[in-house]
């Protein structure tokens, strides 16, 4: 929204009027949650002997739809390959320039993808740029590295380490240039899960990854500590949007039973995503633009039983009850990403027993739907005006209603035209 400054305003301006409009936006907006069609993608099948297709997951998707993740390989179901599905083109298989292996963990909206290559049981952060696949490296001392997110300005933030001696750092990456966050962080160890378009880098920080760490946000050498979640011993940045809000998870005791938890911070406040009911453990994956936040929710006693959830405006919703076409998916087993079009993606059990990828796409919204939220509200009709004048960049992207690059009057006209829908 014009730079740093229009967020800035954004976001005062929600300061002042999220309390005054608290009781009309809960009775207007908080109880709809789209519904979704399922596209299945998948691996093409192997040859004989066992012509099957492989394990497939997805791991994440841009604002076009385009899906990245991995699949498992015919001749040795522990190695996997790389792949991007395009909607109308299909899956392409990544190079992974002679590599054992490799896995594409992200994919940003010019359609730069970065991951990592497997040799010898070590993996090494790689980006594909078209048909260029540029292997990170690491920093001195170090023997891996993994690139877990990219953002618009083919920003990389990931980890790297020593399988012999240690530790591991967090880092971010651009332009052929790796930044070993340690320094800044001052911990032993530290490790670098996602990276906003500002280049905010978010993680943990600490001296262990299992039980003594901290969630952190790192801008140019400078570092907002976040501590750990309210009432647990851990904290962890897992993802973050284009308002800095920070998807956060972490452990905590409940009697003799561990539990994992996931708020998000939003400037100094930790909001509670809560569980899904019959459930005592949440882990929260991602976040876009207008706070929608996915993940999955088990239960300590039946760790294997994972259901996918979406969350939005303080309610927590299971994502299989709002499937509207399940495509021949038989079960949702778990969701990675969600776009600034509230497309999700993860994977789950395909119409013949075989493990798929899933992209969930919402149906049955309008283009004038501001904040994904199914319904076009007063919600809706305040976001458009905070991004009133602006170019239509994050996070002022959906109030662009007519795609003509700049928030307007028509935008504004098609809204009212569908207030109420």
């Amino acid at each position: 929204m014009g730079g740093a400054s229009g967020i800035w305003r954004r976001r005062e301006a929600w300061r002042i009027l999220g309390p005054i409009l608290a009781v009309g936006v809960t009775a207007t907006s908080a109880h709809a949650q789209c519904q979704y069609d399922v596209t299945i993608i998948q691996a093409p099948v192997c040859p004989p002997p066992l012509p099957e297709p492989p394990a497939t997951f997805a791991t994440a998707l841009n604002d076009f739809g385009e899906v990245v993740g991995y699949y498992f390989q015919c001749d040795d179901p522990t190695l996997e390959e790389a792949f991007v599905w395009m909607p109308g083109t299909g899956m392409v298989t990544l190079d992974r320039a002679g590599f054992d292996g490799a896995r594409a963990n992200d994919i940003n909206d010019i359609g730069d993808i970065v991951g990592s290559m497997r040799m010898n049981n070590r993996f090494h952060g790689a980006l594909w740029q078209g048909p260029e696949v540029i292997e990170l490296g690491t920093m001195p001392g170090g023997n891996y590295s993994v690139a877990s997110r990219i953002n618009e300005q083919t920003q990389i933030a990931g980890w790297w380490g020593n399988t012999v001696i240690g530790p591991t750092h967090g880092f971010k990456w651009q332009g052929g240039i790796m930044t070993d966050l340690g320094p800044s962080l001052g911990t032993a160890r530290s490790q670098a899960f996602a990276i906003s378009d500002a280049g905010e880098v978010v993680g943990w920080m600490g001296s262990s990854a299992i039980a003594d760490h901290s969630a952190f946000i790192w801008h140019d050498g400078t570092v907002v500590d976040l501590g750990v979640i309210p009432g647990g011993y851990t904290g962890r940045g897992e993802a973050i949007n284009s308002l800095a809000q920070v998807v956060v998870s972490g452990l905590m005791q409940r009697d003799v039973v561990t539990l994992v938890r996931s708020f998000v911070w939003d400037n100094g406040q930790f909001i509670d995503l809560g569980v899904l009911p019959g459930f005592d453990r949440c882990f929260a994956s991602d976040v876009n633009d207008v706070g929608q936040v996915v993940g999955i929710c088990d239960e300590s006693s039946n760790p294997n039983n994972d259901v996918p959830f979406v969350w939005q405006n303080g309610i927590m919703s299971e994502l299989s009850m709002l499937i509207a076409d399940d495509g021949g998916l038989q079960l949702l087993r778990n969701v990675s990403s969600i776009n600034n079009s509230g497309q999700i993606t993860g994977w789950g059990i395909g119409p013949d027993g075989f493990v798929v990828a899933a992209l969930l796409t919402p149906v049955n919204s309008s283009p004038a739907d501001v904040n994904n939220d199914c319904a076009v509200n007063v919600v809706d009709l305040i976001e458009l005006l905070l991004c009133f004048g602006e170019p239509a960049g994050p996070p002022c992207h959906l109030a662009d209603v007519n795609d003509d690059g700049t928030v307007n009057v028509l935008d504004l006209i098609i809204l009212l035209l569908n207030f109420g829908g």
